[in-house]
């Protein structure tokens, strides 16, 4: 699935800072264009993680 997206779209993310805790929430923007239209599209994403001893 993500090799077929990655041949129909053109994306970026930015890089969160990296951080060492039990919980953290990643807050972030992906943006891209899809190549066959040509069109912009922009995802707003959140990661919340949580790791329980050390996995």
């Amino acid at each position: 699935m993500l090799q077929t997206a990655s041949e129909a779209i053109e994306n970026s993310f930015t890089e969160p800072p990296e951080f060492m805790a039990d919980r953290v929430m990643v807050i972030g923007v992906a943006t891209g264009k899809v190549k066959a239209t040509n069109k912009p599209w922009k995802d707003n994403w959140v990661f919340a993680i949580t790791v329980r001893n050390g996995n």
